[in-house]
């Protein structure tokens, strides 16, 4: 099978339009809600998603628009927001909170994901730094579209 690029998903972002809207309206009407749990987060923002890509935009919205970064964790003044749980309630998380809600939130909707280790480029990279033999810094997600 010939692997699809990822610019050969969809030609124009527009298409995402109804999806994107559908998702931030629905996080304004649950944003009161105590009893918030994954399972009915992802069971609204998926109302009237079709497609796998349209359920994994919908999720990146949710998390880009609902979830904050967690600048005091990552600085080591507060207590880190790992697990999915932690991230939903306070609604901040570090990279790995993110990424482990994301992969709960694919779970939920049926979208195979895994979570992806690496090192991030950011403040203090010096251009052609090694990483060799160096923990991990950074996590990401990866998820299969269309059995890719």
């Amino acid at each position: 099978m010939q692997r699809t690029r990822k610019r050969d998903l969809f030609s124009d972002p527009r298409i995402f339009f109804q999806i994107d809207r559908h998702v931030l309206h629905v996080s304004q009407k649950i944003k009161s809600d105590s009893e918030l749990s994954v399972q009915k987060i992802v069971h609204q923002i998926l109302d009237i998603a079709q497609t796998e890509l349209e359920k994994i935009r919908a999720i990146w919205i949710w998390l880009c628009n609902n979830i904050e970064y967690d600048v005091s964790g990552y600085l080591g003044f507060s207590k880190k927001m790992h697990t999915p749980q932690q991230v939903l309630q306070s609604g901040k998380g570090v990279c790995s909170g993110y990424s482990s809600l994301c992969q709960e939130m694919c779970r939920q909707a049926g979208i195979t994901c895994a979570e992806v280790s690496g090192h991030r480029k950011g403040i203090g990279y010096n251009l052609g730094q090694s990483y060799q033999h160096k923990k991990s810094s950074h996590m990401w997600n990866a998820v299969q579209v269309d059995k890719q």
